[in-house]
């Protein structure tokens, strides 16, 4: 069941420019509450699986390497990076 809100949220995510324009504004703390804040109580572990899901499902390999760059990006915004 969590894995598939994780499948629904990377739905959301290809579609939806504003959900990532917010997401993209928040500060690494700010992501998990945010997102079970709109109804996405999921793990890194959850939207791992969920990518992976994706992938394997992927028609060709340009689609493949865009659930990568969402992962990049999701593990970017939940990261803390110090400078």
């Amino acid at each position: 069941m969590a894995t598939q809100k994780a499948i629904d949220f990377i739905l959301n995510l290809k579609y939806d420019r504003i959900l990532r324009q917010k997401m993209s504004g928040l500060a690494p703390q700010e992501v998990h509450p945010f997102l079970a804040k709109i109804g996405y109580r999921i793990t890194t572990d959850q939207f791992d699986d969920a990518v992976n899901y994706y992938k394997l499902r992927c028609p060709s390999e340009q689609d493949a390497l865009l659930m990568d760059e969402i992962r990049t990006w999701f593990k970017y915004l939940t990261s803390k990076i110090i400078l």
